[in-house]
């Protein structure tokens, strides 16, 4: 019984050190409407995740004008967010003058809380199903992020959350509540896949013995670099992109009624 106690204090102890070493920076904010699954074992369920694959974001391509959606592709916006034509032009007229002095990224991300809170308050104040949502990557893999992401052309233009891994933001202690982890998958695009996009992620999850809480994500869990390690090889069935595990915390002010 001894020996047990002492294995389970040390990896206490352990878990603990991570958690007051590991220095996290923002990657993003994202403002999200949740959409159950609809495919797979956990079809049904809502997942806090920024993945335009499984969940609407309030702020889009088609929030900003120059974009071929914000000119062309209004008719899905509208009736999801209940928008007006006269709507949609305010939203692209704060959305362009913010994008173009950073507070906002490509291609549906913020770069700062109080910029994600405006935008909520301002066009969608009468929407009670929403969430703001906060992605923040340790040290280590920001940097990893930043070098692979870093545009290799004049032409090309920066992804939001390598804009915003560059402001090096710290994680916010306060008025944010630490719900799980999530496993994306980066494309080039600025678009990111969660690794419930994919129907074989019980095979991770069963392998590290994950456990995934009512929102889908992971549960605090030791074996992290394992994990990146194993969802990086394109051998074990994810697609061939880098993939970072995030920390995923939400607003506490703005919890949705699920």
């Amino acid at each position: 019984m001894d020996f047990l106690s002492t294995g389970i204090n040390q990896s206490i102890k352990e878990v603990v050190y991570y958690l007051e070493t590991v220095k996290y920076y923002l990657g993003a904010y994202h403002l999200l409407k949740l959409k159950p699954l609809d495919f797979g074992k956990f079809k049904g369920q809502k997942v806090l995740t920024g993945s335009r694959c499984l969940n609407e974001s309030f702020f889009d391509a088609w929030s900003l004008s120059w974009t071929e959606d914000g000119k062309k592709n209004l008719s899905v916006p509208k009736k999801e967010f209940n928008l007006t034509g006269s709507q949609v032009q305010a939203i692209q007229e704060w959305a362009d003058e913010k994008f173009n002095h950073k507070h906002l990224g490509w291609i549906n991300t913020f770069n700062d809380l109080e910029t994600v809170k405006e935008y909520q308050s301002k066009f969608f104040s009468q929407h009670r199903d929403f969430d703001i949502v906060a992605i923040y990557f340790p040290e280590n893999s920001a940097k990893e992020f930043m070098a692979e992401f870093e545009p290799q052309t004049e032409q090309t233009g920066e992804i939001g959350i390598l804009d915003c891994l560059k402001q090096k933001t710290p994680e916010r202690l306060i008025d944010e509540e630490f719900i799980g982890y999530d496993l994306i998958g980066m494309e080039f695009s600025g678009d990111y896949h969660s690794f419930h996009c994919y129907d074989n992620a019980d095979d991770m999850i069963n392998k590290f013995g994950l456990t995934l809480n009512n929102l889908g994500l992971i549960e605090e869990f030791e074996q992290k670099e394992e994990l990146l390690d194993y969802a990086n090889n394109s051998e074990n069935g994810l697609p061939f992109v880098p993939w970072y595990l995030v920390k995923v915390k939400r607003v506490n002010s703005t919890q949705q009624r699920i």
